[in-house]
């Protein structure tokens, strides 16, 4: 699972995410234009790279695996909700001066939404479903975690398609000879592992 916290300073955001670069919900997006958009984030000298920042958090199918089955068992949600938070926290640690949280809600948004307003006090907060398509700079959030997911996948893709495949033993050998595309394989495998 990838989480992402995306930031600038508030009178940009319409103008800056949605007019000018048109970012929304990273699901209506295509690989292409969100993999677009973050490279005009990381362009140094672009007027993304130079007006916002970004950041991500990480967690491993298996992490996620041994946490909600540990003796105490640490749900998805909660482990989204302390992710969530961590990057908030790692911005502050920065020196960047937050006025206006917006969240796609984790379950239900009032209780989400109320855990954070305890952690953040000062802080104008706002949790709401589908907030990656109402808010841009949630849109701008989502595409980041979707790119850094796509780019982490790609990664484990190559791993497997480079050795790991071969050791499965016949039953993958024998798809390949028979036609199927690996990306097929590639599916069921992320799939069987993340869920």
């Amino acid at each position: 699972m990838v989480y992402a916290l995306f930031y600038l300073p508030l009178p940009s955001e319409r103008p800056l995410l949605a007019e000018t670069h048109h970012f929304d919900d990273s699901k209506v997006l295509t690989p292409v234009v969100r993999s677009n958009l973050m490279e005009k984030l990381c362009t140094p000298g672009s007027d993304l790279h130079q007006t916002c920042g970004w950041a991500t958090r990480v967690i491993s199918a298996r992490d996620i695996s041994s946490a909600m089955l540990s003796a105490v068992p640490y749900n998805l949600n909660a482990q989204a909700m302390d992710a969530t938070i961590d990057l908030i926290k790692g911005v502050f640690a920065r020196g960047i001066n937050i006025k206006e949280i917006y969240i796609d809600t984790i379950g239900q948004p009032a209780t989400y939404q109320k855990k954070l307003e305890r952690i953040f006090p000062a802080i104008k907060i706002t949790v709401a479903k589908k907030a990656d398509s109402l808010y841009p700079c949630v849109s701008a959030a989502s595409v980041c975690a979707k790119v850094t997911r796509d780019a982490a996948l790609e990664v484990c893709y190559e791993s497997y398609s480079e050795g790991d495949m071969a050791a499965e033993g016949g039953a993958v050998a024998q798809e390949e000879e028979d036609g199927d595309e690996l990306s097929n394989w590639y599916g069921r495998r992320v799939t069987a592992e993340v869920f």
